[in-house]
């Protein structure tokens, strides 16, 4: 055992970045699978995700659409990742349990995409984002091991993941000489980290076609189909061809790596021109992307309030995937080439909404423009935010050609250009906008230049679109001994949107505030640029959930003016006007490591681990059980459930050590407690405590086990109707000195393999293990597993061995 002074050395270094639980763990939202559904039809959902419990609410909406209802947990789908060499296995390992829920959407709701989160009574998740269809949709059964094809008819959208590790999805479609498919993936633009790699193959295996994503963009794939036949679409994660590569290293791939791909010979849009127009206008629209004719189509922008609007363009030759266009209430201008020279720049007056774009590497749009002396002009120019692959860089010159001022596109939050400029005197500017990178452009590098004088508007962003206030903890309550009497501050920026600030101070309001829920911070102030607004929950708040929302009005020029604070988003997700705030209560106990460190062999069953429970006034039952969340790679570390009897403060756990756990590495997995709260109304509140921080994890060294099996044959030839013999040989520490039983255990998606269970005696060490085979048989694309149990021993140890299974034809 390692003494107290090294164990301490080897987690000092992670103690100060892990965050403080004396309050409980909020909800953390991983995934939905799938991640959509066609309209017009019901669909089984997983919600995956860390620290839900039965009961907890999960919201849907978007346009044409709300709902509300209550998860149902499920058994977990669970596959086995293999052990991760470092760096990757010392990284966290989240667990996200599976939860139900059944997602029913009308006929008639828009194409396109929802917004969804969950609370409980301990917080609110962000959102994320569902999609509404209106295809054929196929749903993955997910098994492990080598890929199996499965069939599909296009057109369709396929629901799938790339789990577990080392998963290689297999779509099978017939096809036709001449068809135009449409291959395009979904997973960055939903919020997952999957980058999808997508590779076409003929019957023989030859590669036709191939495109992958990046953290940013889904890849998308035009198939034009040589002859007919069957085809093959393989998705996988670009990365594990390269990690795999790299010194052997493996990547995890979790429960959340989900995508939607679709086949279809369907007009993909990425990218438009204009990005927008004036409310209720009619725009020509030009749209670049695949299986798109290069003709304009007159589109009638909706005469209603928002700030974009996502639609389809459905004509009689074709309909695109969805489409973002930015909704304005100015004249709008589009740009006239050639105007790359001074000489060529045509005349704009202000307050305006110039559409342009960067036609090729190095052209330069210049606009001339007439500006009174100190009246400020706000630039705010959209490309990325709407979807642009435009970098975009913007200046200012005087007639002389001097500069004056210049911004440009930057990474993170600044992902646009945009300033305030106050002339030094009546006169005509120079504007120039152009690539940052001055080697790009292309038709679709589009973008919107708002040109409007200071303060004759504004916009407000919010950082986030929920707020979670713990409240005040009384002395008299369970755990007030030991929390803070102040409560939490929960935070939220309201930001003016644009280059500048205002003359004047914004007052903030915030509708929807339940009883004893206060908030300060209500004003930005002239010149500012934005607020924080802080929330705070007396000790007699109802734990609740609310819907704020928050609208700035300040006195501007032309009079009082108010706008409602919009969450900041991605282009093609829901917009969001309001904030879903979550008042939760705190966990009352905390769970504390009594075991320091410790070792043990691999293959060990009910290894004992004690722990006790820091009550503070809290006298109910505690269910302990696994975390959702471990410091390191769990590899197959397990344990049961079980409840700590009320008034119990001292219990031990048990683990399971699996037998193919890598050796000579410490496992540091984190046991959690569940438990109901009654509160001061008589109300009930399942709250969470993750004992996640470093002296109360599981901190185990994992060493080889005194039992080992090995088979005479690696591989076994599998025919219906036949039966194989596989010789076995066990080998024993000295200290094991009774006989051991010897199982088949077979994958549960494979059919028609079995073996009657044998003991080999304590004066034994070899055997021979009959396998029978029947129809139907397999699918056999991955070994079967031979486990050795020790008979002797209360707490057996195990061994196990692979058994590749290699199908013959009939």
């Amino acid at each position: 055992m390692l003494p107290r002074s090294v164990a301490i050395l080897l987690v000092m270094s992670s103690l100060l970045a892990l965050p403080d639980r004396s309050l409980g763990e909020p909800p953390v939202a991983s995934y939905i699978f799938p991640a959509g559904v066609q309209r017009g039809t019901t669909c089984s959902v997983r919600v995956g995700g860390m620290f839900f419990h039965d009961g907890a609410k999960l919201e849907m909406f978007g346009p044409g659409f709300k709902d509300q209802t209550t998860l149902k947990e499920t058994d977990r789908i669970w596959f086995e990742t293999p052990p991760m060499l470092p760096p990757v296995g010392q990284g966290g390992d989240e667990v996200p349990r599976d939860f139900l829920i059944n997602v029913n959407i009308p006929a008639d709701t828009p194409v396109g995409s929802l917004a969804w989160r969950v609370w409980t009574s301990q917080g609110v998740t962000t959102a994320r984002t569902f999609v509404i269809g209106d295809l054929p949709e196929v749903v993955e059964e997910e098994i492990p091991g080598r890929p199996v094809p499965t069939e599909v008819v296009t057109p369709v959208t396929i629901n799938g993941r790339i789990y577990p590790s080392e998963d290689i999805d297999v779509w099978r479609f017939s096809a036709r000489q001449g068809e135009q498919l449409l291959l395009s993936v979904a997973a960055a633009e939903m919020g997952y980290a999957v980058r999808p790699r997508l590779r076409v193959m003929d019957s023989d295996g030859k590669l036709l076609a191939t495109a992958s994503g990046t953290s940013q963009r889904d890849p998308h794939l035009e198939f034009r189909v040589p002859r007919d036949g069957q085809y093959e679409v393989r998705v996988d994660d670009i990365r594990l061809e390269y990690t795999n590569r790299n010194q052997g290293l493996r990547r995890s791939a979790p429960q959340s790596y989900v995508y939607r791909l679709t086949l279809a010979p369907l007009a993909q849009v990425t990218g438009t021109y204009p990005l927008g127009g004036r409310r209720g206008s009619t725009i020509a629209l030009r749209l670049f992307g695949y299986g798109l004719t290069d003709s304009p189509f007159d589109i009638a922008l909706p005469n209603k309030p928002g700030d974009v609007w996502n639609t389809r363009i459905s004509k009689p030759v074709m309909t695109t995937s969805p489409v973002t266009l930015q909704l304005s209430d100015f004249d709008e201008f589009v740009e006239k080439e050639r105007n790359d020279t001074p000489e060529q720049a045509e005349i704009i007056s202000v307050p305006t909404i110039i559409n342009g774009r960067i036609d090729h590497g190095g052209d330069v749009d210049q606009f001339r423009m007439v500006l009174k002396g100190s009246q400020a002009v706000d630039f705010d120019l959209w490309a990325a935010r709407l979807n642009s692959p435009l970098d975009a860089a913007i200046s200012i010159v005087d007639r002389q050609g001097r500069e004056l001022i210049r911004d440009e596109a930057l990474s993170g939050e600044k992902m646009d250009p945009g300033f305030r400029f106050v002339p030094e005197k009546e006169a005509e500017y120079l504007v120039r906008i152009s690539s940052r990178l001055t080697t790009r452009g292309g038709p679709s590098y589009a973008y919107r230049m708002h040109v409007v004088p200071t303060e004759s508007d504004f916009r407000l962003a919010l950082s986030g679109d929920v707020v979670t206030v713990f409240r005040e903890a009384p002395a008299d309550h369970p755990g007030g001994s030991y929390q803070t009497q102040e409560g939490s501050l929960a935070k939220l920026v309201v930001k003016l949107e644009g280059p500048g600030s205002l003359s004047v101070p914004v007052e903030i309001s915030v509708a929807g505030l339940p009883d004893g829920v206060t908030v300060t911070g209500t004003e930005i102030a002239a010149g500012g640029r934005q607020t924080e607004l802080a929330f705070t929950a007396l000790a007699t708040t109802t734990i609740q959930s609310s819907r704020l929302t928050i609208t700035g009005t300040a006195e501007l020029q032309g009079g009082s003016v108010s706008r409602t604070a919009r969450v900041r988003r991605r282009w093609n997700e829901v917009p969001i006007d309001h904030v879903r705030l979550a008042v939760a209560i705190r966990t009352p106990f905390q769970i504390l490591g009594v075991t320091e460190y410790s070792q043990t062999p691999r293959g060990v069953d009910n290894f004992p681990w004690e722990f006790r429970i820091e009550r503070n006034g809290f006298e109910g039952p505690v269910t302990v059980q696994l975390s959702d969340r471990h410091y390191r790679q769990l590899q197959g570390m397990s344990g049961s459930a079980f409840v700590v009897p009320a008034g119990q403060e001292r219990f031990t756990y048990l683990i399971t050590v699996p037998p193919w756990v890598t050796t000579n590495r410490t496992s540091r997995s984190a046991l959690m407690g569940v438990a109901d709260v009654v509160d001061h109304d008589g109300s009930r509140h399942p709250v969470i405590y993750s004992a996640e921080n470093p002296p109360n994890q599981i901190f185990l060294l994992i060493t080889s086990g005194p039992l080992s099996i090995k088979s005479h044959r690696q591989t076994v030839p599998a025919k219906p109707g036949t039966t194989v013999e596989v010789p076995l040989r066990i080998e024993r520490d000295v200290s094991l000195t009774g006989g051991v039983r010897v199982t088949l255990e077979v994958p549960s998606h494979i059919r028609g393999v079995k073996a009657e269970p044998l003991v080999i005696s304590a004066d034994e060490n070899e055997a021979t293990m009959r396998l029978s085979f029947s129809d139907p048989l397999g699918p056999l694309n991955m070994p079967v597993i031979l486990r050795a149990t020790t008979l002797s021993t209360s707490d057996p140890l195990h061994a196990e061995t692979e058994l590749e299974l290699v199908a013959l034809q009939p």
